[in-house]
C-alpha cells in the first residue's frame, strides 16, 4: 500500500494525467469484469476452510477444481467481451462524448484493453489458487508473496518508465510480472497440499450448486459494489473531463488508506466465521462482531481523523498545489467512512455464515442512490464534489437499516453496541479532531488562505501527533483489560519471532 501510494506520484509525473485518466477509465469499465468472478472465489475459502478442517481431501480436489474450471470458462467469455469492447464501444464513447476528446484516447485505451483481455484468460483461474492458500488460513504466506510481488512491481514500474516507456507499456509488462505472483503461489500449495491436483475430471456437478448456493449472493453484492466504487469514474469521464478521474483518484487515494489497513486482515474473518457458524457458536460470531468491529473502528479513525483535517496540506505535499482544490472530496468521502467502518467485519462474517441476502440488499439500496445522486450533482455543475456526495449520503441514510439486520442475526441489542463499541471509539476521534484543527489554528490564524504552505515536516508531526494521541486513547480508555493483555503476548510473539530470524535471541 505504502509504495502504491508513492508510485502513483511517480506514474502520474511520468505519463502526464490525460493518459493516466485514461487508464483510470479504461480500468473503471474493465473493473466490472471483476463481478464475473460471480461470488465463486469467497465460496471457495469458504469451502476450503470447511473441507480442510473436516480433512476430506476428495472435496477439497473436487471443489478447487470445479472452480478452477468454471473460472476458465468465463475467464475465455470476459476475454471475448473485453475485445469487442475495445474495438466498438471505445470507438463510440471517443465519438460521443466530448469529454473523452483527449489526444490519441482510443488507440491507448484500445491497446489497454486488449492487453487486460488477454489477461483475463488465466487470470480468473488463476485466482483460484490463492483462494485455496486463504482457505487453510495461511495469510502468512500470502503476505510474503505480496511483500515479494510489491518490490516486483516497483522495479518493473521504475525501470519502464525510466527508460521512457508510457502507460500502454507499463500496463503490458505488469500483466507479465503477474504471472510470477501466480507460479509462486502454485508452488507454495505443491509444497502444503501435495494431494491437491489440477485435472478436468475431479469438476463435480453437484459441487457447482454448493459453490452457488452461496455465491449468487456474493456475486450481486459484488455488482452493488463495483457500481460504487467504479462508476464514479466513469461518470467523472463521460460527463465532467476524462482528466480529472486523475484528480478523483488521488483523493481517493487518500480516502482510502484507512480503510484499507484494517482491510488486511479481514479476509481472514470469512473462514474463521465459517468455522464458528459450524459449530453453531453465536457468542463466539458476537464476540467476533463485537470486537472486530471496534478494532476496525479504532485503527481507521486513528488514520481518518488526520487526514480529514489535514487533507489540503498531504494533498499538495504529495501531488502538488494544482490538486490543493480537491481536498474537500477526500473530505466528504472520509465522512461516510464513518458509517461505512460498520460494515467492514459484518459482511465478512455474514459472508462465512451465508447469510447475506437482505445485506445484498441494502448494497443494492445504496448502489442506486450512489449512481443518480452522482449523475445528478454533476448536471447541476458541482464536478468532482458532487460525485464524492454521491457516495456518501447514501452510506449516512442506510447504515441503520444494515445494523439493524447485523443484529438480529447475531443476536446483539443496540445498547450493547452503543457502549462496546461506538463510547469506545467515536468520542476519541471527535476529540483529537477538536484537537488538532485547534493546534492548527493557533500556529497559523490563517489556516483557510494559507493552510497549503505549511511544511512537510508539520503536515508529518500534526498527523503523529493525531494518529498517536487517538491510539494512546482507545488503548487505554477503549479495550479491557483483558484486550491489553492480549495485545502485549501478540506484539511479544512477533518481537521473539523477528529476533529469530534476524539471528538474535528468541
Amino acid at each position: 500500500m505504502i509504495l502504491t501510494f508513492f508510485l502513483f506520484y511517480f506514474i502520474v509525473n511520468k505519463v502526464g494525467v490525460v493518459d493516466y485518466g485514461i487508464y483510470l477509465f479504461v480500468m473503471a469499465i474493465t473493473g466490472y469484469f471483476g463481478i464475473l468472478n460471480l461470488g465463486i472465489g469467497n465460496s471457495l475459502i469458504k469451502f476450503v476452510a470447511q473441507y480442510h478442517t473436516e480433512d476430506d481431501k476428495k472435496k477439497l480436489n473436487e471443489v478447487i477444481n470445479t472452480t478452477f474450471f468454471i473460472f476458465l470458462f468465463i475467464g475465455i467469455i470476459g476475454a471475448v467481451l473485453l475485445f469487442l469492447i475495445g474495438t466498438f464501444l471505445l470507438s463510440y464513447l471517443a465519438d460521443t462524448f466530448s469529454a473523452l476528446e483527449a489526444p490519441n484516447f482510443y488507440n491507448k485505451a484500445r491497446a489497454i484493453i486488449y492487453f487486460l483481455a488477454a489477461n483475463f484468460i488465466f487470470g480468473l483461474a488463476f485466482s483460484t489458487l490463492r483462494g485455496i492458500i486463504a482457505g487453510i488460513q495461511r495469510y502468512d504466506i500470502l503476505a510474503f508473496i505480496a511483500f515479494v510481488m510489491s518490490l516486483i512491481n516497483l522495479s518493473v514500474v521504475l525501470i519502464v518508465l525510466s527508460l521512457g516507456g508510457g502507460i500502454v507499456d507499463l500496463v503490458f509488462y505488469q500483466i507479465c510480472t503477474g504471472l510470477i505472483n501466480f507460479i509462486i503461489i502454485a508452488f507454495y500449495i505443491q509444497k502444503k497440499l501435495p494431494f491437491v491436483k489440477i485435472k478436468f475430471s475431479f469438476v463435480n456437478r453437484s459441487m457447482i450448486k454448493v459453490l452457488m448456493d452461496l455465491s449468487m449472493s456474493v456475486f450481486l453484492l459484488s455488482v452493488f459494489i463495483t457500481i460504487i466504487y467504479y462508476t464514479d469514474r466513469l461518470v467523472i469521464g463521460l460527463l465532467v473531463d476524462v482528466a480529472l478521474i486523475t484528480f478523483y483518484v488521488a483523493a481517493w487515494k487518500l480516502y482510502g488508506l484507512p480503510a484499507q489497513v484494517p482491510a488486511i486482515a479481514l479476509q481472514a474473518i470469512i473462514p474463521a466465521a465459517s468455522e464458528l457458524e459450524s459449530k453453531d457458536n453465536l457468542p463466539g460470531l458476537r464476540r467476533l462482531f463485537l470486537r472486530g468491529t471496534k478494532y476496525v473502528l479504532g485503527l481507521c479513525f486513528a488514520l481518518a481523523v488526520p487526514l480529514f483535517i489535514l487533507s489540503r496540506e498531504i494533498l499538495v505535499w504529495w501531488m502538488g498545489s494544482d490538486y490543493a482544490p480537491y481536498f474537500i472530496v477526500v473530505q466528504i468521502l472520509i465522512i461516510s467512512l464513518f458509517f461505512d467502518f460498520n460494515n467492514y467485519v459484518a459482511n465478512q462474517i455474514l459472508t462465512g455464515m451465508n447469510k447475506i441476502k437482505k445485506f445484498v440488499k441494502y448494497y443494492g439500496i445504496v448502489a442506486v442512490m450512489n449512481l443518480c445522486l452522482s449523475i445528478y450533482f454533476v448536471q447541476l455543475g458541482w464536478g468532482l464534489t458532487g460525485v464524492a456526495l454521491g457516495t456518501t449520503i447514501p452510506f449516512i441514510l442506510l447504515e441503520v437499516f444494515f445494523l439493524r439486520y447485523v443484529f438480529s442475526v447475531l443476536d446483539i441489542k443496540w445498547g450493547t453496541y452503543l457502549k462496546k463499541v461506538v463510547a469506545r471509539t467515536l468520542p476519541f476521534a471527535l476529540a483529537v479532531g477538536i484537537l488538532l484543527y485547534g493546534i492548527l489554528l493557533i500556529r497559523v490564524p490563517e489556516v483557510e488562505t494559507v493552510r497549503w504552505h505549511i511544511g512537510l515536516t508539520d503536515v508529518g508531526a500534526y498527523f503523529a501527533v493525531g494518529f498517536t494521541i487517538y491510539l494512546l486513547l482507545f488503548y487505554y480508555l477503549g479495550l479491557e483489560e483483558y484486550e491489553r493483555k492480549e495485545i502485549k503476548y501478540i506484539i511479544s510473539r512477533i518481537i521473539a519471532k523477528a529476533k529469530s530470524i534476524f539471528g538474535g535471541t528468541a
